[in-house]
């Protein structure tokens, strides 16, 4: 896998022609009040965005926005900065909604929600209180407490989340939760047809093949 300090642009004839597809795209956005919630500092080869029916390519210093879904080809990634400071890395192959994104001078008012449906993503925490971070995947919700976590999504939605800083929640789909902190690792699997989804795991060390991917982003 290229490791995001990797940074590169396409280098395809259509770089160009896909360049300005994606400032016209954004422009499109902007004049039809999609809230723009930040920007991508980091761009290594595919990455997409798409709001509704439009899909566009992402290249370094695109801005991204509200309800926008960023995906990762093979061997790509990308680093997203959000307005309070949060940065969010997604390694390859992965998929995330931008699903709720509201900047208020006051930070109580404040709110930023994401969507994770496959993939390898790290997150670092801004500036806003911790209870204004929610991040959703198909079986589980992470609420943050701390600074920087790793969490992947594979399959149909299992989910293994590690801390590196901080403190994180887990809960699955059943309001069962465990808290984690620096060094371990809990898993949330996908329930089988007709069983009720499984608690998370309790805390421990995160599995050897989820610390592997996190470390090539």
């Amino acid at each position: 896998m290229w490791a995001l300090r990797q940074l590169c642009l396409p280098r395809r004839t259509g770089h160009w022609a896909s360049l300005a597809l994606g400032v016209f795209v954004a422009s499109t956005l902007q004049a039809a009040a999609v809230p723009q919630i930040g920007y991508a500092p980091t761009v290594v080869r595919e990455v997409t965005g798409t709001i509704g029916e439009v899909t566009r390519t992402i290249v370094v210093d695109s801005d991204v926005f509200q309800d926008e879904q960023v995906t990762t080809g093979p061997n790509s990634a990308t680093r997203l900065v959000f307005k309070d400071g949060t940065n969010l890395v997604m390694g390859e192959n992965s998929k995330l909604k931008l699903t709720k994104l509201i900047f208020d001078p006051d930070p109580s008012k404040s709110k930023v929600a994401v969507d994770a449906t496959l993939g390898i993503f790290r997150w670092t925490s801004g500036t806003l209180p911790s209870k204004s971070y929610q991040i959703s995947t198909p079986v589980s919700t992470i609420g943050v407490r701390g600074t920087v976590f790793e969490f992947s999504v594979i399959g149909i939605g299992t989910t293994v989340v590690g801390v590196s800083q901080g403190a994180v929640d887990v809960t699955n789909l059943r309001n069962q939760s465990v808290l984690l902190h620096p060094g371990q690792a809990t898993i949330v699997r996908a329930a089988g047809v007709g069983e009720p989804p499984p608690p998370p795991t309790p805390p421990g060390p995160p599995p050897t093949d989820f610390v592997e991917a996190a470390r090539q982003m």
